[in-house]
């Protein structure tokens, strides 16, 4: 509209009558006009873009862009006979490949005020395209075409430069968001309490925490690729016995444990009393890709069950050999709890359950209130239960 406009006003301004002179005037004029909107425009609006970085290695290839297309473009025009300006193209290709819009923008005014000088000297192809204003209107024209053509040209490899870049962006996003998830999961891995061991389908190991090193005596990188059942050899606590391990019901049931009471053979020939759990590992779609192995070391455990239990049958031997039984009764409840040895004194089969009227019925009838009373007595001042009386055995 404002080249329309200013077309019209500058017609009028110089007064042409003739209607055909006008009109031819006025084209001349609106293709100017056109030509100064489309070629500076861009090239301003690209000149104050915030993102725009003008580097040293750009400014010198815009240099000689634009001087290699001046001398062509001379070299073409003033060459008897006149070649065809088709060859300005190869510059505007180059600018718009490697300068974009504004490499654009330059290589169009440039071409267009040098081909409009070299046209009016009476040089070029468009010299001989009849009066003056028609050689102007032609050269803008062309001129005009050219520029759409490779702005065009070079918008579309910009949004493709700048689709690329968001592109390699959220790629660089996304793996550092990875890593870092990777690193998380790393630390976690490592930082488990347990012994954690996993492998691939075929048994091979692939990973190993710092728990399982210590345990193992054995370093992750010496253990990876290693058959499971090389690295883990455990042994039956009982018979001594080596023991296989469960890979492939793991695989097949998606968990599996080995036999109570086993034990594992580190790499620096120490024992530890093992609980295990081997479980598989499954991808996003379901598919098992793996075992993960987890092993804890209960050796401290295992030694305190052992001396319990052996405290447990030396307190049994000293009740049974000076028949002393031990009871527990908790006022309200209905259950007592019996020792071995009560047991025995009481005439009951070993383990059953006693009820508080199982142990009113043996005790002698005749002793019966005395017991009870003194049963009262104790629980009113707190005080240990301890008396004498008789017990009916069958």
């Amino acid at each position: 509209l404002s080249t329309t406009i200013g077309g019209l006003i500058g017609i009028f301004v110089i007064g042409l009558q003739d209607t055909v002179s006008f009109w031819s005037a006025w084209r001349a004029w609106w293709i100017g006009d056109f030509i100064g909107v489309l070629i500076v425009t861009p090239l301003v609006l690209s000149l104050f873009r915030r993102e725009l970085q003008v580097r040293i290695a750009v400014v010198v290839e815009a240099v000689v862009m634009l001087a290699s297309l001046a001398a062509t473009l001379t070299f073409l025009f003033r060459m008897p006979p006149p070649h065809e300006p088709i060859w300005i193209g190869v510059f505007l290709l180059w600018a718009a490949i490697r300068l974009g819009v504004p490499g654009v923008a330059l290589a169009s005014l440039l071409s267009t005020l040098l081909a409009i000088r070299l046209t009016v000297l009476g040089y070029g192809p468009f010299a001989e395209s009849g009066d003056m204003l028609t050689r102007v209107i032609s050269l803008q024209s062309f001129a005009a075409v050219s520029t759409l053509l490779f702005y065009a040209f070079a918008i579309v490899l910009e949004e493709r430069r700048r689709t690329a870049a968001r592109l390699e962006e959220t790629v660089q996003q996304r793996t550092a968001d990875l890593n870092q998830q990777r690193e998380l999961l790393h630390v976690t891995f490592m930082s488990i309490g347990d012994a954690v061991i996993t492998t691939d389908i075929d048994a091979r190991i692939t990973n190993m925490n710092s728990m399982a090193e210590s345990l193992l005596c054995c370093l992750s990188k010496d253990a990876k690729g290693k058959r499971l059942q090389d690295v883990v050899r455990v042994i039956d606590e009982n018979d001594r016995q080596s023991l296989t391990l469960p890979f492939a019901k793991a695989i097949r049931d998606g968990k599996a444990a080995l036999p109570e009471r086993s034990i594992l053979l580190a790499h620096d020939g120490s024992e530890h009393a093992i609980d295990d759990s081997f479980a598989a590992i499954r991808d996003s779609y379901g598919k098992t890709i793996g075992v993960v192995l987890v092993l804890q070391d209960v050796s401290g455990r295992r030694a305190t069950e052992l001396q319990l239990h052996e405290s447990e049958e030396r307190l049994r031997l000293a009740q049974q050999g000076g028949q002393v039984g031990v009871w527990d009764w908790i006022p309200g409840k209905s259950e007592l709890q019996f020792c071995y040895e009560m047991y025995r004194l009481y005439g009951l089969p070993v383990g059953s359950v006693v009820r508080y009227e199982d142990w009113q019925d043996r005790i002698h009838p005749e002793d019966l209130h005395r017991v009870e009373s003194h049963r009262d007595e104790c629980i009113a001042l707190h005080k240990p239960f301890q008396m004498e009386f008789r017990v009916l055995t069958p």
